[in-house]
């Protein structure tokens, strides 16, 4: 029973906040019984119960439209990251030649001035080579050339839980996607649908 009410527990920590106070994003993150609200009966009202009193002491942040146990745990980890990266970046004889790699790749990309000053300079052989095509022929040669530098154009290669068996991790390909986000944007003729798909098509070709 105490092992069913830890993952109830756990599980409802998980769920949206809607307090408006001040949030504590940084705080240790771990489970404590003093969060239980023990005034409350688990039998009428479980959630508040195992939630209220977390959910009084951390309320949503005013940057985030929900809040709860795993944004602290991937809040805590961006953090962690960042501050292995920020002591790498430092330029200090003593790193490592590994050490110093992930340095100067995270300085390059925190480059703000130089990334804006660039532009998109840095996609024109990319941008060359779309412009180039000109068969079928052409456009299966750059979707290979595209995956094989990562890009996976039009559809994608990877793992995943098997859907008809939980203990199996199998191959899994699928759809890349469009650009908006379902087919109703692109086939609904209401006058909304019309109007977003005219501005999506002045988009693009502002943007090109």
């Amino acid at each position: 029973m105490r092992y069913l009410v830890f993952l109830l527990l756990c599980s409802c920590l998980c769920f949206a906040q809607s307090n408006p106070l001040a949030s504590t994003p940084h705080a240790k993150v771990q489970f404590s019984p003093d969060l239980l609200d023990k005034t409350i009966d688990p039998c009428t009202d479980f959630y508040a119960y195992a939630c209220s009193k977390w959910q009084a002491q951390n309320p949503i942040p005013s940057d985030r439209s929900s809040w709860g146990r795993f944004n602290e745990l991937q809040e805590r980890g961006e953090n962690t990251i960042r501050g292995i990266l920020e002591k790498y970046s430092a330029n200090d004889p003593k790193r490592s030649s590994d050490g110093q790699k992930i340095g100067d790749y995270y300085q390059t990309c925190m480059d703000e001035s130089a990334i804006e000053s660039a532009g998109t300079a840095p996609l024109g052989p990319q941008m060359k080579a779309i412009a180039e095509l000109k068969s079928k022929e052409d456009l299966a040669k750059e979707a290979i050339r595209l995956h094989h530098s990562g890009i996976p154009v039009f559809f994608g290669f990877g793992s995943d839980q098997d859907f008809k068996d939980a203990t199996q991790v199998i191959a899994v390909a699928d759809q890349g996607g469009m650009s908006l986000p379902d087919k109703d944007y692109y086939l609904k003729d209401d006058a909304k649908s019309v109007e977003i798909r005219k501005q999506y098509v002045e988009h693009v070709q502002k943007n090109v």
